[in-house]
């Protein structure tokens, strides 16, 4: 198996809170994320309140929609 690395331009500006990239290798894509919290639901039991939600089941965010896009 040959690896080969990435091209990867200096020039552009990397600012934020960036945890994921994506590119093309020859006829395919790839994907990489930091960490999976979007691709997954998760709640949390604080054992003094309401549970606390995470991942695809935090309110406000569309992550099933991002995991669709993602695969496509």
């Amino acid at each position: 198996m040959i690896i080969t690395a990435l091209p990867f331009d200096f020039t552009t500006k990397n600012e934020g809170n960036s945890q994921g990239l994506a590119g093309t290798i020859g006829k395919g894509k790839v994907v990489a994320f930091g960490n999976s919290n979007g691709f997954t639901a998760m709640l949390f039991d604080t054992e003094d309140g309401p549970k606390q939600a995470a991942g695809m089941n935090l309110e406000g965010y569309d992550w099933k929609q991002f995991v669709l896009n993602t695969l496509h």
